[in-house]
């Protein structure tokens, strides 16, 4: 028997292709935090790109990323435009990292093929490969709360992972398990900064009249 090997994720819509794709997604983090006075946007620092490709690695093929902007942004909205709708001084939440892997979940049998010798010998080999069956998406981040000033209020630096994990190697599984990961990056990322750090000081005029 031949040494067993590490394939490439070849499953469902990718067994044709070259790459695995991701494009824009809709996540949804699950964050409950009370209202706050300020304001918060989102800004994305320069190595946080768009649009690139993450290379093969750990038996997974390599991944095209695509619309990332979208997905952070579309994350960032449904994560705190509820909570910061008021008129007080500025915050920025600035993500200086964000980058997206596949991770292996399973590893399994992909094929296995049983042949002769030779002709004449019925002696048998069977040859069986195994690689990546199931993966989970991977974002390992950094990101920073600033005041209007652009004074650093807090960090939150880690590795958030999807919930789940797939076994179809679609695009729209692609994409929907980077979004399960970015809805737990910025959970993380709400835990880290806003159940610990003080409310900015509301406006000098606030409650003259």
């Amino acid at each position: 028997m031949k040494p067993r090997t590490l394939g490439l994720f070849l499953l469902g819509a990718a067994l044709g292709g070259c790459t695995l794709s991701v494009t824009a997604s809709r996540p949804r983090p699950n964050i409950a935090l009370s209202a706050r006075p300020e304001k918060l946007t989102l800004q994305l620092e320069h190595d946080v790109r768009d649009r690139y490709q993450v290379p093969a690695q750990q038996g997974i093929k390599p991944i095209d990323v695509n619309d990332w902007h979208v997905s952070l942004r579309s994350g960032f909205d449904a994560a705190f435009r509820n909570t910061f709708q008021g008129s007080g001084d500025p915050l920025v939440l600035s993500i200086e990292r964000a980058d997206l892997v596949l991770t292996p979940s399973a590893v399994g049998v992909q094929s296995m093929r049983t042949t002769r010798v030779s002709r004449r010998s019925r002696v048998q080999r069977t040859t069986v490969q195994t690689g990546v069956t199931a993966v989970r998406a991977r974002i390992t981040y950094r990101a920073q709360l600033l005041d209007r000033s652009g004074k650093v209020l807090a960090t939150s630096a880690a590795t958030a992972e999807s919930k789940g994990s797939t076994t179809v190697a679609s695009e729209e599984e692609m994409t929907r398990l980077s979004g399960d990961a970015i809805e737990t990056m910025y959970e993380m990322i709400a835990a880290d900064l806003f159940k610990t750090a003080p409310a900015a000081a509301p406006p000098a005029s606030a409650g003259l009249k």
